[in-house]
């Protein structure tokens, strides 16, 4: 494998893979570092930043510009991925050669975008949720913890141990059983021994 070649992939895109990954992380330093180039812009601004000649926007982005054509970058096209007043980053497209994004590509790549930001949002909304319910289920341990310890005239610790005994004895996690608890499906009584 002396070519540089990746097995499996088609010889028309092999090389491709390899030089278009070391060029988007070349790119996207000087933005990262200098807070400057079209995905800072997308990102401010709101709206796309297309670039179909990134050599002609050295006054613009001198850093960003250098890098990207170091990079072997020749366009850069960047989608700012927002919900509403929710900003979330952006989507940078990068070309080899100068040049624009066809109608069909253009209106491709707003999709993509629109996309992008939505499973972004539902990620961060799903791992919220999960972090809110787990929050939540240990405060149940917690307050079922202090209703046995009250109900059953125990401590707080060996009303803990109570509660994992029966949740291991029952084959349910901690949280479901002391939910049980908080909710009279599981009297303390149950727990008394």
């Amino acid at each position: 494998m002396t070519s540089g070649r990746r097995r499996g992939s088609p010889p028309a895109t092999r090389g491709a893979r390899r030089s278009r990954s070391c060029s988007t992380r070349s790119a996207r330093g000087p933005r990262r570092r200098l807070g400057e180039g079209p995905a800072a812009e997308a990102h401010r601004g709101g709206d796309p930043v297309l670039v179909d000649d990134l050599i002609a926007e050295r006054a613009r982005w001198p850093g960003f510009a250098a890098a990207g054509a170091e990079a072997g970058l020749g366009a850069v096209f960047v989608f700012p991925l927002h919900i509403g007043g929710i900003r979330l980053g952006a989507l940078d497209l990068y070309r080899r050669s100068p040049g624009g994004l066809s109608a069909g590509a253009l209106a491709d790549a707003v999709v993509l975008a629109d996309v992008a930001a939505l499973a972004l949002l539902e990620s961060e909304l799903s791992a919220d949720h999960e972090k809110l319910r787990m929050e939540v289920s240990y405060q149940d341990v917690h307050l079922a913890t202090g209703v046995l310890a009250a109900e059953l005239g125990i401590g707080l610790e060996e009303a803990l141990v109570r509660l994992r005994a029966h949740a291991f004895a029952e084959h349910r996690s901690l949280p479901v059983v002391s939910r049980d608890v908080l909710e009279g499906r599981v009297s303390a009584d149950r727990l008394a021994d």
